[in-house]
């Protein structure tokens, strides 16, 4: 299951297309599946801007014939999940995409004073906390769904405006937020706890300090998106007044 990737610059309103010359540059980030050196991860880098059918199928073939055995894709939104499906994609997850408006991003930051406070001290992942992070995410999302340190950090690069925080117990993180800020979108891009310290409050903690984060910068709404079927986040963000959307976003794969 994929939990909170960016989708930054995504405005699924407005959607392009571009012949090719974007590729491998600004359209699309190509790298192998953390863990899965066998799977290819194709994931587009502004859902705003679709590549060509035709583009997209060279592509297909080339990663063929360079020995790779399926090709798995980002978090896709329906136009970018109807390319992908006539090319032969197949849904391997389905996600729900919520987002916390400005009044009610307004009402969460009044009434964040008066939030129950926890023992949970907030501090930054710094150069040697990555390691830990990607133990987190392992340990949250499994090994299949699970990101590498590689990964991670090249999240910072999804957005202009990027934060990276967590929180520790005897010197170890324990839950980790990646979040980031686009176009006065604020966007909650990773969140991981460790199963063992869930219920204890640290995702709520470490949301609602990206949401007050995201406030001081004076964002009109914040975008998450979590598994359709992950009860526990569902019932995490809604309670701090994210509402669902409409789209329903996609994974994709491949096999070659």
């Amino acid at each position: 299951m994929v939990e909170s990737e960016s989708h930054s610059r995504s405005d699924p309103q407005v959607i392009r297309h571009d012949p090719g010359t974007r590729l491998g540059r600004r359209l699309l980030r190509i790298s192998t599946w953390p863990g899965d050196p066998s799977t290819v991860q194709l994931q587009l880098l502004d859902h705003r801007l679709l590549p060509d059918e035709a583009v997209m199928s060279d592509l297909i073939t080339t990663l063929r014939s360079r020995g790779a055995a399926r090709i798995r894709t980002g978090v896709l939104f329906p136009p970018a999940a109807e390319l992908c499906h006539r090319l032969g994609f197949a849904t391997v997850d389905t996600l729900a995409l919520l987002e916390l408006p400005r009044p009610q991003l307004r009402e969460l930051i009044a009434a964040s004073s008066a939030i129950s406070p926890t023992s949970h001290r907030i501090s930054t992942i710094g150069p040697f906390g990555w390691g830990q992070a990607v133990t987190v995410d392992q340990a949250a999302f499994g090994p299949i769904w699970g990101y590498d340190k590689k990964v991670l950090r090249s999240m910072r690069s999804a957005t202009p405006i990027f934060r990276a925080r967590s929180i520790r117990r005897d010197r170890c993180i324990i839950g980790y937020l990646l979040a980031g800020i686009a176009d006065r979108t604020g966007y909650i891009q990773r969140l991981a706890v460790l199963p063992t310290e869930r219920r204890h409050g640290v995702a709520s903690q470490l949301v609602l300090d990206a949401v007050l984060w995201m406030g001081e910068h004076s964002v009109n709404s914040v975008l998450v998106n979590t598994g359709i079927d992950n009860e526990p986040a569902l019932d995490l963000y809604r309670k701090l007044g994210f509402e669902m959307k409409a789209e329903v976003l996609t994974v994709g794969e491949l096999t070659l």
